[in-house]
């Protein structure tokens, strides 16, 4: 048990260290977006999450769109957030728009 916390100090710095902070995850998307993969993925996901659609249904129904919403406006707020990314950001809807076209 070397590794025990053992004050309440230890235990604040040590949930401190772990922290994925808003920085971190800037940092994170930045690197995501800077792929065509990454840009792709983070589409999908902004696309499940229906971060633009009404989530009025039966209650079971909206409370689980209303969970996939939030997650997506967190990930959107993230990303519009910071410059780099919002760069990215609308690189990506260049990129979904002349993919559209040649359909």
């Amino acid at each position: 048990m070397a590794d025990a916390v053992k004050t309440a100090d230890e235990l604040k710095k040590a949930m401190i260290d772990l922290r994925f902070d808003r920085k971190d995850k800037i940092e994170v998307l930045r690197w995501i977006l800077a792929s065509p993969m990454g840009r792709k993925f983070i589409w999908w996901r902004l696309s499940e999450s229906q971060i633009f659609s009404s989530t009025i249904g039966p209650h079971h129904e909206m409370c689980f769109r209303e969970g996939k919403r939030t997650l997506g406006l967190q990930l959107l707020d993230l990303i519009q957030g910071d410059e780099p990314c919002r760069k990215l950001f609308n690189q990506m809807q260049d990129e979904r728009i002349r993919k559209e076209q040649e359909k």
